[in-house]
């Protein structure tokens, strides 16, 4: 017999967990299907921020008003009022869900990435305190590690504010990062069993708890489980055709699909077809092949309707091999590496094309933007000296101090990194044009 559940979610990232424990919590009997067969998908290799407008926290003075016009100010063009606001509308209500899941949130000082805007504000990006994964049990192994950027060392796990005081070398950030070796060195019990970081941190901090509510309630992820199709009958979705382990099989969804896996970024073919520029799966750094369209394919098979699959949430990044598997090269965030003192970005005119300093993704944007008008972007160039070298990380190049050059493999220079002693004999190894790149770096 076709088994039958009152809802299936498809994904088992931050939404699709809400979903499902929000359906579950509704009285609806839930099941949530993973294509990985790691559980907690992009959202547990993020920051884990939850940015919440509205939201009726007693330390913020934020409201309606302001959270509408910073919204509908950044939309623009085609901004959907009816969603903007339901998600203002909501905001205390979902600050107060997840208050009962155990997840409360502390607002972080992080202005809104479009500062300038009006109604913008730095107090609605919330991020969670670390989770010990432990009390996951034996699942705590199907939990998606965060990437080696994200890990001191590519070891200890580290939070919101632990990262930013490392990476900036901010007052006390030797106690901070002596606390954090100690603390995982000792956890004995822990380094008994395996050599990952007890604690959850960042988007681990939010997918920890919510997993933790799923098996408290009882609602089965089944992972290694492939969206094919959805079922359709009579107007309306019925379940959903997957394939796992077995050949193809069909679950029932009475009540309902709620698709909460609607990237694409690891499909070469869907990138190039509704992306504005032309940009490659190997720059992604998301959890590899997880999110290839397979939700997006199987609801336009369907005539449904789409929007806004033209814009992806962008952010720069960097390739540089993996020492200790030969032939392989990873993709790095360089999330917060631009726009650091003495450092300039430039495009293979050797210009600079916008101000680093901005959030990520407008910088991201900025690239493409500069692409469309130059075909001169996408890569483009991160020039620093070696004050930026001896403080700063340079996507997956750590700072001096900590992996001073000689570490550096040496088949790494003058492919992955460039080093000279003159503008010009720097702008000769990356093919810039000299003159350009030296008027550039003089007017900064």
């Amino acid at each position: 017999m076709q088994e039958q559940y009152d809802v299936v979610v498809v994904g088992s990232g931050a939404a699709g967990m809400m979903a499902a424990l929000r359906a579950h919590d509704r009285g609806l009997r839930v099941l949530v299907i993973e294509k990985a067969h790691k559980i907690g998908g992009t959202s547990a290799t993020s920051g884990g921020i939850v940015w919440l407008a509205n939201s009726g926290d007693p330390a913020s003075d934020d409201n309606r008003e302001q959270s509408f016009k910073y919204l509908n100010a950044i939309q623009g063009e085609g901004a959907r009022h009816e969603k903007i606001n339901a998600f203002i509308d909501t905001g205390k209500m979902v600050r107060s869900y997840l208050a009962s899941l155990g997840l409360i949130g502390t607002p972080a000082q992080i202005p809104d990435y479009f500062a300038e805007v009006e109604g913008s504000r730095a107090d609605r990006s919330l991020f969670f305190p670390r989770f010990d994964g432990r009390r996951l049990g034996d699942r705590f192994v199907h939990m998606r590690e965060q990437f080696t950027r994200f890990k001191l060392l590519n070891r200890y796990a580290m939070t919101v504010p632990e990262t930013f005081a490392i990476s900036t070398q901010s007052k006390g950030w030797m106690r901070i990062l002596a606390k954090i070796i100690a603390g995982y060195w000792l956890d004995l019990r822990t380094r008994r069993w395996t050599r990952r970081d007890r604690w959850l941190t960042l988007g681990g901090s939010l997918i920890g708890p919510l997993y933790l509510q799923m098996v408290a309630r009882g609602i089965e992820i089944r992972l290694s489980t492939r969206l094919i199709d959805f079922t359709y009958e009579a107007g309306r979705v019925t379940g959903v055709k997957v394939q796992s382990l077995t050949p193809g099989y069909t679950i029932g969804a009475s009540r309902g699909v709620i698709a909460c896996a609607g990237g694409f970024e690891w499909n070469q073919e869907l990138r190039d077809r509704r992306l504005r520029v032309a940009t490659q799966t190997n720059w992604c750094n998301t959890p590899e092949f997880a999110n290839t369209g397979d939700t997006l394919r199987a609801a336009v098979a369907l005539n449904a309707d789409t929007e806004f699959t033209q814009d992806n949430w962008w952010v720069p990044t960097m390739l540089l091999p993996i020492k200790s598997a030969g032939n392989y090269v990873e993709t790095h965030q360089a999330f917060f590496d631009v726009g650091r003192p003495h450092s300039v970005c430039v495009n293979r005119l050797g210009r600079r094309f916008t101000n680093e300093a901005q959030s990520y993704d407008r910088f991201g944007n900025a690239m493409a933007d500069d692409h469309i008008a130059t075909s001169s972007n996408l890569p483009c160039w991160l020039v620093f000296d070696a004050r930026f070298r001896k403080k700063y990380t340079a996507g997956g190049l750590m700072p001096a101090m900590l992996m001073p050059d000689w570490r550096i493999p040496r088949d790494w220079w003058d492919h992955f990194i460039f080093r000279s002693d003159s503008i010009h004999g720097l702008a000769r190894k990356t093919g810039l044009p000299p003159d350009m790149l030296e008027r550039t770096v003089h007017d900064m």
